[in-house]
């Protein structure tokens, strides 16, 4: 009789536990935009930079700028010792105004038939070859002063003072910090989802929390046969300062938008074999539902189907579920005690 009271007591509250209401978070659908997104990585590139060559020989006398300054297009970079070539220019310019001097006086005697047509046109070709040879010579000499071919923040400076340089040696490396973009590669396949204009962002793994925006502006008309992918560049409108050329980025593109879209919260949704299930609250007690979905973007699936706006989901606390499980909202302690 004592072991048969212990067996009722033990089977009495077993029935107990089985009748105590689950605690559960839920929610309703809310109503608003969602949007489909391409994701990718690559590293920034700078749209407008120049690799800064000497076009002249000779020592560099100093160096007016430093990495990391940013400088305008036609600023000074570079002096080099330029003496012999301004010595040259200043024999052109005097054997140029000695010729010159000498047409003047040939031209009155030219109008007065006192020389020979022939003599008077050799030395015209010989003034403006001489002016040729000056223009030359002037131009030469202002390579000695290396400016700046665009605007921008000098990257690299490649050269020390007093080294000697050659025609063609790079000297320094310019970033237009404004003409960031980055480039990524496609699949074929997703080519239809894509078209100029369409909003982006970009976020960095080495600044946590930034989020910068940007915009389709350019996709290639050919597909790599190598590779099977175009090319896609993604623009970027007004940068903020910490944003660098080289910088490793992930790309989202979002290449489709619904508004007024029934929304769920991604975890609200459980996958069942080839269903997608949720589970709604009637009476107190949890019902699967499958429902057909569409978008999902951070955090929140786009409902198609079978849910309707004022349906109470259970989101999360629902682990084990089954039809007729009863449920009570995890916040009411009430139910929670059983």
């Amino acid at each position: 009789m004592q072991a048969c009271g212990t067996g009722e007591a033990v089977e009495l509250d077993q029935s107990q536990v089985k009748q105590a209401p689950l605690p559960v978070e839920m929610t309703q659908p809310v109503t608003g935009s969602i949007s489909a997104r391409y994701l990718a990585t690559t590293n920034l590139e700078a749209d407008n930079e120049a690799l800064v060559s000497a076009r002249a020989g000779g020592e560099i006398r100093q160096i007016h700028v430093e990495e990391g300054q940013y400088v305008t297009a036609g600023d000074l970079l570079i002096t080099l010792d330029g003496e012999r070539l301004r010595l040259d220019a200043l024999k052109s310019a005097a054997n140029l105004a000695k010729l010159e001097q000498e047409y003047r006086r040939q031209v009155e005697l030219h109008e007065k038939g006192l020389v020979a047509a022939t003599n008077f046109e050799d030395l015209k070709f010989r003034l403006e070859a001489q002016q040729a040879s000056h223009d030359l010579a002037r131009l030469q000499y202002s390579y000695t002063m290396i400016t700046a071919p665009i605007s921008g923040i000098v990257v690299n400076r490649l050269v020390k003072p007093g080294q000697s340089v050659n025609p063609g040696n790079p000297v320094m490396w310019i970033t237009d910090p404004d003409s960031l973009l980055a480039r990524i590669q496609v699949p074929q396949s997703e080519l239809g989802k894509f078209a100029v204009g369409q909003p982006a962002s970009l976020q960095f793994d080495a600044l946590p929390g930034l989020e910068q925006d940007a915009v389709v502006s350019r996709i290639s008309p050919t597909v790599d046969p190598t590779s099977g992918t175009f090319r896609m560049q993604i623009s970027i409108g007004a940068s903020q300062g910490e944003i660098a050329a080289g910088m490793f980025s992930r790309v989202q593109i979002a290449y489709d938008r619904h508004d007024d879209a029934l929304l769920l919260p991604e975890r609200a949704i459980v996958i069942e074999d080839t269903d997608a299930v949720v589970y709604i609250v009637t009476d107190g007690e949890a019902k699967r539902r499958v429902i057909q979905t569409g978008i999902t973007d951070a955090g929140m699936t786009e409902i198609l189907g079978g849910l309707q706006s004022n349906e109470t989901v259970i989101v999360s606390g629902g682990r084990g579920l089954r039809d007729g499980t009863p449920v009570a909202a995890a916040g009411d302690t009430r139910l929670n005690a059983g």
